[in-house]
């Protein structure tokens, strides 16, 4: 079985039982973390000149212009993606990340993920929910928010910092679940990058599993504690963010009905 189909049909199995228990079959997620460590850039028909041309070929997202661009038309999107399946049960596609370019940081809201660089050097920096009762930390005062207007409550999120690393195609696959690493920034170090995603379930805005975006906050006091909370605070999508479809040139695959 091709590398690719193989590591899709294992997914697929794996995350079809996530719909009946959430909690069954965690060993199978060590195993498909395991099993998409071996995928190459050549399993996709995927190699770093020609994502390069094909991202070069992107074409600028009108509603960027005013807001990121200014209207200049030699403005193409930072990050594009290259579509390859997606059901019910989940998605996967390809990010390319253009040079000094980054995916924000934001979450993938009751939703397990994985990825695994194809090329390139990709700083990943991931944040874990608090799943104690967070109201019992006390809230800091924050750089750029003046004392009388501290950030609203609600789009606090108190979190503790996962990984902070970088990853190559030498290295193995990143595991994110509902609650590790689901807070996650991506960003290209030293040229271009790209990475195999897999999400599931899908991004379903309706039922509000929809991404939201998130900045750190600095704290103007000590810490005090390694327990302290790392705040993040939700806001909306940044104006230099944004994704345009890039074809994929890799095999198809297909999940047997």
């Amino acid at each position: 079985m091709a590398a690719l189909q193989k590591v899709t049909r294992q997914a697929w199995d794996i995350f079809r039982l996530f719909f009946k228990d959430r909690n069954a079959n965690i060993d199978g997620l060590k195993a498909l973390q395991e099993t998409m460590s071996k995928i190459q850039a050549s399993d996709l028909n995927i190699d770093a000149s020609r994502a390069m041309i094909e991202q070069q070929r992107l074409p600028p997202n009108p509603a960027a212009f005013e807001a990121a661009a200014g209207g200049d038309p030699s403005q193409r999107a930072p990050v594009g993606y290259m579509h390859i399946f997606e059901d019910g049960v989940m998605t996967m596609g390809v990010f390319i990340i253009r040079e000094g370019s980054r995916i924000p940081l934001h979450n993938h809201p009751g939703m397990h993920g994985l990825l695994k660089v194809l090329y390139g050097d990709i700083s990943v920096r991931t944040f874990n929910t608090i799943t104690e009762d967070w109201t019992k930390f006390p809230i800091s005062k924050f750089e750029g928010f003046p004392e009388n207007e501290p950030p609203k409550k609600h789009l606090l999120a108190p979190t503790r910092l996962g990984i902070d690393q970088h990853f190559t195609a030498s290295s193995e696959a990143v595991l994110l679940t509902p609650r590790e690493g689901n807070y996650h920034s991506l960003e290209s170090v030293g040229g271009p990058a790209a990475f195999l995603d897999i999400l599931s379930p899908p991004y379903d805005p309706v039922i509000g599993r929809d991404c939201q975006y998130f900045k750190e906050l600095k704290s103007l006091q000590p810490s005090s504690s390694e327990s302290d909370p790392h705040w993040l605070m939700c806001i909306s999508q940044p104006h230099d963010f944004w994704c345009d479809e890039v074809h994929y040139p890799g095999p198809e695959i297909s999940i047997p009905s």
